[in-house]
């Protein structure tokens, strides 16, 4: 039997699960990351003063160096050559809820 695996999925750490002993190594990750506290989100966004704006979820990372790594992948791809601005990085804490309450729709 291997090593169980941990998993980051939209932000949120699955928990590594072994069919025998059930849930079990958190804050693994099977490159050897620390995924115990954060998620690297790497958003682009592109404002749009006639259109709607563009805002793409690129991924979720263990790590800072892996988002930075994927926007020197895509920095030179068409449509993100001509907005090198619009990457974002945010970090969140993993388990973490960072909305509390509702929203209001505005036409």
């Amino acid at each position: 039997m291997g090593k169980p695996k941990a998993y980051l999925l939209f932000g949120y750490l699955a928990q590594c699960y072994d069919p025998v002993r059930g849930p079990m190594c958190a804050g693994e990750d099977p490159r050897g990351h620390d995924m115990s506290e954060k998620a690297y989100l790497l958003w682009f966004v592109q404002e749009q003063d006639v259109a709607a704006d563009i805002e793409l979820l690129i991924g979720v990372f263990a790590t800072d160096t892996d988002a930075r790594a994927t926007i020197d992948r895509l920095k030179n791809k068409p449509g993100f050559v001509d907005f090198p601005e619009g990457f974002q990085i945010h970090v969140s804490e993993i388990g973490k809820n960072n909305w509390e309450d509702g929203f209001v729709k505005t036409d």
